[in-house]
């Protein structure tokens, strides 16, 4: 009776235990900023908050890589500046690959081997885009607010907004 208990715990256990750890699992990230040579790219991991900056040197052909073990997915956000930053959501085995231009990083950068990264690329973009969008109107509608046609400029730039959720 108690001896098939013992062996099935045990082959219970084994297999519960038989698992990757994070020493099995290797995710990285890696590219190019093209006009950052020499400067420091920070990096944040998301998912272990309270946690200073981590920083690599971008080398001379402006070529950057960090390897990190996990068998959990991360959450990292890169910068040069603190403003100007991206995000990247690379997998345990994943590979990411960046390309960027600086100074303007945000608005240059695309991403590959990671189809969440990819995905959170063109949502940020959308959004910065978006921003832009919206605050030009902005400016053009305060530039306008005393023009004898402010209805009709007001009807346009709603609008023109109105777009960027479409």
């Amino acid at each position: 009776y108690k001896r098939p208990l013992y062996i099935a715990l045990a082959l219970c256990f084994a297999a519960c235990n038989s698992g990757k750890n994070d020493a099995d699992h290797q995710l990285s990230v890696s590219g190019t900023i093209d006009g950052a040579a020499g400067k420091y790219l920070k990096i944040i991991d998301m998912t272990k908050p309270g946690f200073l900056p981590d920083s690599i040197q971008i080398g001379d052909s402006g070529r950057f890589a960090f390897n990190q073990k996990s068998s959990e997915p991360k959450d990292f956000v890169l910068y040069i500046e603190p403003e100007n930053n991206i995000r990247v959501l690379p997998s345990p085995d994943e590979n990411v690959i960046i390309a960027a231009n600086y100074p303007n990083v945000v608005e240059t950068y695309s991403v590959a081997g990671s189809p969440e990264s990819e995905r959170l690329a063109g949502l940020l973009r959308k959004h910065h885009q978006s921003n832009f969008v919206l605050d030009t109107l902005n400016q053009y509608y305060m530039a306008h607010q005393l023009d004898r046609k402010f209805e009709q400029i007001r009807a346009d730039v709603r609008a023109k907004s109105d777009s960027v959720y479409r």
